[in-house]
């Protein structure tokens, strides 16, 4: 979602990517999944963006997430702390905690039922209010498409997640193999394109591989 955040603010379009990514705790359990990746996107406006993701905080981190962001530009630069959402506390045994009362929570009705409310449940009940009003009322896929993202918002998103996929699994595997994390992605108006460099040998179709064959 962050990289769905980054394009929805500044509507500039990917043009290049590179991706890599880490596997030792989580093997260590027999789970075959990345610990860590990180991918930078270059965007047609010039702007480059460093997307780092990893799932390993130990268990006693004071909060179930650690989120941030850091963008610099031409003059100035803006920094969030996703993490500590400003309701922290401390008990015996348990350390010091933070937790997110925006995302979700219970509100006490005056009937003493709850009412589960935030903007974690929001997504969700836009997404069935859309669906209720084209059941029932006869509406359009077009008269709803403002009240959530639609397929059509989340092409750029998917393009850039789909081909960093790619490229981090093709560098992973040639790091391992002493090669280095040369793979890269290209996005322009003739589609999405892998450029892999270590299949030189193999002639051009090789070393440039089409994955999706419309402009973004």
């Amino acid at each position: 979602h962050w990289v769905d955040l980054i394009y929805s603010y500044y509507k500039s379009k990917p043009v290049s990517l590179t991706a890599v990514g880490q596997k030792k705790r989580l093997v260590r359990d027999g789970i075959n999944a990345y610990d860590a990746v990180q991918v930078r996107v270059d965007f047609d406006n010039g702007m480059s963006i460093n997307f780092h993701n990893n799932w390993i905080t130990p268990p006693d981190f004071e909060g179930p997430v650690n989120q941030g962001h850091e963008i610099v530009g031409a003059d100035g630069k803006v920094e969030s702390d996703q993490q500590y959402r400003g309701f922290r506390w401390w008990n015996k045994g348990g350390g010091s905690r933070t937790s997110n009362n925006h995302f979700t929570r219970d509100v006490l009705r005056a009937d003493g039922t709850k009412a589960y409310v935030g903007y974690g449940v929001d997504s969700l009940t836009v997404g069935l209010v859309a669906i209720c009003r084209v059941k029932f009322s006869g509406e359009t896929r077009d008269t709803v498409a403002s009240l959530y993202p639609t397929a059509e918002e989340a092409r750029i998103t998917c393009a850039i997640v789909d081909a960093a996929a790619k490229v981090r699994d093709l560098n992973f595997q040639y790091m391992a193999e002493g090669k280095g994390a040369t793979v890269t992605a290209r996005f322009g108006p003739d589609g999405i394109t892998i450029c892999d460099p270590n299949r030189a040998g193999e002639g051009a179709a090789a070393v440039f591989q089409k994955i999706y064959d419309r402009a973004i």
